[in-house]
């Protein structure tokens, strides 16, 4: 019985966390990059609309870091490019999670909105998500710096999960 509690209670938290298959993402939007033949790509700084200083830079570094491993379109410089990547984090949130019984914090989730874009050098949009949207959770340390760096990793793996999947969806449609 105990066995079977587990197992549903495991099921539900694997389903209920909102993850999906990224290729998933790719159906909605195959607009563009097959069908124009986008071979290279120069990424913008992205514009950091929240109060967490530096996160843009994170997620600058995830996405060339996909592009020049990856097999998809290249990274070249802006000259070069045939496409540009840029956008806006939208949205920072740190929230406490779970508490203990005298009412201290000892978890919490980070969740980043992002907007991305990816264009011509004329200004026309060939794919776009307005809300690119991730979350995590991270453990709060004995020390504040501690908690500080659980939050700080909790961020890079998000940052690392969202350059992933936009890279995805322009290497499937390359």
């Amino acid at each position: 019985m105990k066995k079977l509690v587990f197992l549903i209670l495991t099921c539900g938290l694997i389903f209920a966390c909102g993850y999906r298959f990224s290729l998933q993402e790719v159906e909605g939007k195959r607009a563009g990059i097959k069908r124009l033949d986008i071979n290279t790509v120069y990424i913008y700084s992205f514009v950091n609309k929240t109060q967490r200083r530096g996160i843009e830079n994170l997620l600058q570094n995830a996405l060339v870091y996909e592009f020049s491993t990856g097999e998809g379109p290249k990274l070249v410089k802006k000259d070069e490019a045939e496409a540009f990547l840029q956008g806006e984090i939208l949205n920072y949130q740190e929230t406490s999670v779970a508490y203990t019984r005298q009412e201290y914090a000892v978890s919490g989730k980070v969740s980043l909105a992002v907007r991305v874009v990816l264009m011509d050098k004329n200004g026309q949009i060939f794919w776009e998500n307005p809300h690119l949207f991730d979350q995590e959770s991270f453990a709060f340390g004995q020390t504040p710096s501690q908690t500080e760096d659980n939050k700080k990793q909790a961020i890079r793996r998000i940052l690392q999960r969202m350059a992933e999947r936009i890279y995805e969806v322009l290497r499937v449609q390359h």
